[in-house]
């Protein structure tokens, strides 16, 4: 079947693909085969789409174009529409409360109940399969409200799992994810940009080293209705002069970035976009780069290098043939003091950016990283005894202090290179004299809940098998004469644990709630999705 799909293609890609852990020669065959399926019996229909609950079946009344809430009619009598003025668009909460903190659970889908509080971490539920995407959690979890999306290894359903974020409070004994159909195969990324989940395969060759090489990307436009069933489509690519995918971003257009880990061509980088299958996908280069893509902002690419100093730049109209280099920052410092060192520390800076970076909704950027500051100095001078002819014994100790730190380095999608600093800065976690691991890298994840808001995960400094989640809020920026009348720039919130390493979490969040997804032991057999609601701190 000839179904609807994917990419417009614009850019030269030679990327670094993650081992689908299959026999490359059968996945082969596979993709020749209409796109094939790596599930020996992929479901045809969506479990429990119950056609006598209102709404059940995805439909939802059309309100046109709503400018008020009164403007989205529910579908169902757990639901509450809700219009987003920005795009006057109608969603739909799931028995929502005035009270802040306070929920209910839509009962039988036909009535709400169960009054609860809901806390900073107001619940969990389980992710009974292993992960896909080489078990890396950070390219292998998305979040559109009201779904949450995780690429999963499964022997006989889909390659990605769905969970509902409708209920704040979950039971975990009963929690059950919600069958997304049309994904029939693992996925080494999964992606939101905009309202679309991308799940994306890594290319696959076909003529021993050379290109062609063929991929699978399947995509939904998620539903606003919580209780629709979600159906993905598929389409066979053919990538006609790359055989490698490194890095995906979103994009404009609920489109997102590929992009080639390739410095000699300048990233290569295509734009997926929807099309009618067959597709053959051609590349072209962004023209002029300098240092590593690292993100999006907006239609732009930005890159990190080290020249005297961490740098970064703007790649405009990526993944066209209009692509430019706009330039590149200043040497930028995020250290308070005079004896910063950012870990792990970089002899090819072109090639990695040390810590973490974060997209914000309008195109704002975050970067954390590990720092040793404000080194201190403990000295003492002692005479030996009384009578004794040598007074000058002196002992110096150099007590570095350790922090994982963020600074908002982009306001926006619009900022020109002018507009990269890092005034503003938080330290997330402070770190006593701590062992070299500590020292080098303890940045997780991170991710913003929106403009001004961050979710970070850092290495727990009691313990580094664990992570702290904690929420850090940028404050308008003071002028340089507010003297003693300017109020903070910043804040961070208390900690969430998760009892597992930075390694192993990844961080999303959708509708002002944050989705911490934890991998439960280092085997990859089962995850756990911690939920975190931000306007509850205590």
């Amino acid at each position: 079947m000839n179904r609807a799909a994917v990419l417009t293609f614009l850019g030269s890609l030679a990327i670094a693909a993650c081992s689908l852990g299959l026999d490359e020669s059968k996945i082969a065959t596979a993709l020749e085969n209409e796109a094939g399926s790596d599930f020996a019996d992929p479901p045809s229909t969506v479990d429990g789409a119950d056609a006598s609950v209102p709404g059940r079946d995805g439909s939802l009344p059309d309100a046109g174009e709503c400018h008020s809430d009164q403007d989205c009619k529910a579908p169902a009598a757990c639901l509450t529409g809700r219009c987003d003025t920005a795009s006057h668009t109608c969603f739909y909460d799931v028995c929502k409360q005035a009270a802040a903190c306070k929920r209910m659970q839509c009962v039988g889908q036909t009535q709400c109940g169960n009054l609860a509080d809901v806390r900073f971490e107001s619940g969990t539920f389980p992710v009974k399969n292993a992960l896909a995407c080489g078990g890396d959690p950070t390219r292998c979890v998305a979040a559109v409200y009201p779904f949450l999306f995780v690429g999963v290894r499964s022997d006989s359903t889909s390659g990605m799992a769905a969970y509902s974020l409708a209920d704040p409070n979950p039971d975990p004994t009963s929690f059950l994810q919600i069958p997304v159909t049309g994904v029939e195969f693992f996925p080494d990324w999964v992606i939101a940009s905009g309202r679309r989940i991308y799940a994306i395969e890594s290319p696959v060759k076909v003529n021993g080293d050379m290109p062609p090489s063929k991929a699978r990307i399947a995509w939904i436009d998620v539903p606003r209705n919580p209780f629709a069933p979600l159906v993905a489509q598929t389409s066979l690519v053919t990538l006609s002069d790359v055989t490698r995918t490194d890095w995906v971003f979103p994009a404009p257009g609920d489109s997102v970035f590929l992009v080639a880990s390739d410095d000699a061509t300048h990233y290569p980088t295509a734009i997926a976009q929807l099309l009618t299958e067959p597709v053959t996908l051609a590349s072209a280069h962004n023209n002029g780069s300098v240092g590593r893509p690292i993100a999006a902002s907006g239609d732009r690419l930005v890159t990190y290098s080290f020249d005297n100093g961490h740098t970064f730049g703007l790649e405009t109209a990526a993944g066209t043939t209009s692509s430019a280099f706009a330039g590149k920052s200043g040497a930028l410092g995020i250290a308070a003091g005079g004896g910063e060192s950012v870990f792990p520390v970089r002899t090819n800076g072109q090639t990695s950016l040390p810590g973490s970076i974060a997209i914000g909704p309008n195109g704002a950027l975050a970067w954390g990283v590990s720092v040793t500051d404000g080194f201190s100095f403990s000295c003492c001078d002692t005479c030996c005894v009384r009578g004794c002819f040598i007074c000058n014994c002196r002992t110096c100790a150099i007590s570095p202090t350790h922090y994982a730190r963020v600074s908002r380095i982009l306001p926006n999608g619009n900022g020109a290179v002018s507009a990269f600093d890092t005034d503003v800065q938080a330290n997330v976690e402070t770190y006593p004299q701590s062992p070299a691991s500590t020292a080098r890298d303890v940045m997780g994840p991170m991710a913003f809940l929106n403009a001004d808001n961050l979710l970070v995960a850092v290495k727990s400094a009691g313990d580094e098998n664990k992570t702290h989640v904690r929420v850090v809020t940028f404050y308008p920026k003071q002028p340089p004469d507010a003297g003693a009348d300017a109020g903070p720039e910043t804040s961070v919130s208390q900690a969430i644990t998760l009892p597992c390493p930075i390694e192993r979490v990844a961080l999303v969040t959708a509708n002002g709630f944050g989705y911490a997804l934890a991998i439960d032991s280092p085997a990859n057999t089962s995850a756990t999705v911690h939920i975190i609601a931000p306007s509850c701190v205590p």
